[in-house]
């Protein structure tokens, strides 16, 4: 398995991350640095274990927020920086949390800071991540349609480029199908799409994986389109890198199993390897996921 969207925030240490990845059979995790964490460390860290870690960019926190000059330098010493293979999640809607030590976000597709780092990404040939919470956003039906509608607009304008939305965009399958059937170019990220993390945080996440398997919409999903769904856990905090994260990986695993072969490793691994360009898993690597997914 490929974790393709977790960060590392203030406190996680990244001496343990190596050692769970090998008990959760994950071969490789795009990381990103949050809240207290230096980017530095995570290209370091990347450095050090280039067949496990894939350093993503980091693009959200106060800078991004308030437009600040410092966010834009903190954008360029990155992509400057040979070590990152990837953008970490664009930041366009985020509800309030943690009893609002994470502020509301809301950001226009068109204004500098994700337009920034939109152009950044499509540079560089990485996919274009998105964070929406579609579930969250204020207003009424309508309200929420408009924001709909306007990302509809950027995926057209995109001319057919990678853009895949982190935490599936907390979106019903429905609205999945909408979208994945008019827009060729989107893909889904499963980062908190299960029972286990909905049931830990308490967040108006999508359950895309229930207790009892793959719950049906979506599996009749994933059959329909292997090549646009995209395995990730979505880790930010400390609690989140332990015991928290092996059985998330219990997790994904039972619903892999539940796949034919061919749609298990494309949503396992084989997507994050076409869309980032990554090399195939290592065969020492290899045996856990070929366990879990054949």
């Amino acid at each position: 398995m490929i974790d393709a969207f977790s960060h590392a925030s203030k406190n996680v240490d990244l001496d343990d991350i190596i050692p769970l990845m090998n008990k959760a059979g994950v071969t490789r995790t795009l990381l990103s640095a949050m809240r207290g964490f230096n980017w530095r460390e995570i290209s370091a860290f990347a450095r050090s274990n280039p067949a496990r870690i894939t350093a993503s960019v980091r693009i959200k926190g106060g800078v991004y927020r308030d437009n600040s000059p410092r966010y834009y330098r903190r954008l360029e010493e990155q992509l400057n920086d040979p070590n990152f293979g990837a953008m970490a999640e664009i930041m366009i809607y985020h509800a309030e949390r943690r009893r609002k030590d994470i502020p509301e976000r809301d950001m226009d597709f068109a204004v500098p800071q994700p337009a920034a780092a939109i152009s950044a990404a499509r540079s560089k040939g990485w996919p274009i991540v998105l964070h929406i919470e579609f579930q969250s956003i204020p207003g009424d039906t309508l309200q929420r349609s408009s924001f709909m509608n306007q990302f509809e607009e950027f995926l057209q304008r995109q001319d057919g480029y990678p853009v895949a939305l982190a935490h599936l965009g907390q979106l019903k399958a429905t609205e999945a199908q909408r979208f994945l059937r008019k827009h060729k170019n989107l893909h889904l990220i499963t980062s908190k799409a299960n029972w286990y993390i909905i049931n830990q945080k308490n967040q108006p996440w999508t359950e895309m994986v229930s207790a009892g398997g793959l719950v049906p919409a979506w599996r009749k999903l994933v059959l329909q389109y292997p090549d646009r769904f995209i395995l990730a856990f979505g880790n930010e905090w400390p609690e989140d890198w332990g015991r928290f994260y092996i059985n998330q990986a219990r997790v994904w695993q039972k619903a892999l199993q539940s796949l034919p072969s061919d749609v298990a490793h494309a949503v396992a691994h084989r997507n994050a390897e076409r869309l980032w360009r990554l090399p195939p898993a290592q065969a020492s690597h290899y045996k856990k996921i070929k366990a879990f997914v054949e």
